[in-house]
């Protein structure tokens, strides 16, 4: 019993960390290549175009990473709201022990997957 809930506390934690800094990497990735976009459609170029890029980024750094890990806190917040209802209703089918197999073999999965598609790539390049 203490192996499966220390191997469903380790996959929700690499559920969360890798999940969170993708998130803000992708958005704020995007983020940037719109003030490239947009500064560069107004003819800036060289060093005034990356400055001014610059500037307006570290402006919205924070409220882009405030909303990334709001988006995802909601996301976890639905799981853990559902997660118990599963969790009983798998533990009054196959029995307590089994349901925590299941639910921790499912977050590990999730982590194995995690892992295959997201960190692992930027270990090989």
């Amino acid at each position: 019993m203490m192996v499966g809930l220390f191997v469903t506390g380790f996959g929700d934690c690499m559920c969360y960390v890798p999940t969170a800094v993708e998130i803000i990497n992708a958005n704020t990735e995007i983020e940037r290549e719109k003030l490239y976009k947009k500064y560069s459609e107004e003819d800036y170029t060289g060093d005034l175009l990356k400055e001014k890029v610059n500037q307006d980024f570290q402006r919205m750094v924070g409220p882009l990473t405030d909303k990334a890990l709001a988006l995802q806190s909601i996301a976890l917040s639905t799981g853990s709201a559902f997660g118990p209802i599963i969790g009983g209703k798998l533990a009054d089918s196959f029995g307590f022990t089994t349901a925590v197999n299941i639910m921790s073999l499912s977050a590990l999965t999730v982590c194995v997957v995690n892992f295959c598609f997201v960190i692992l790539p930027d270990l090989v390049c």
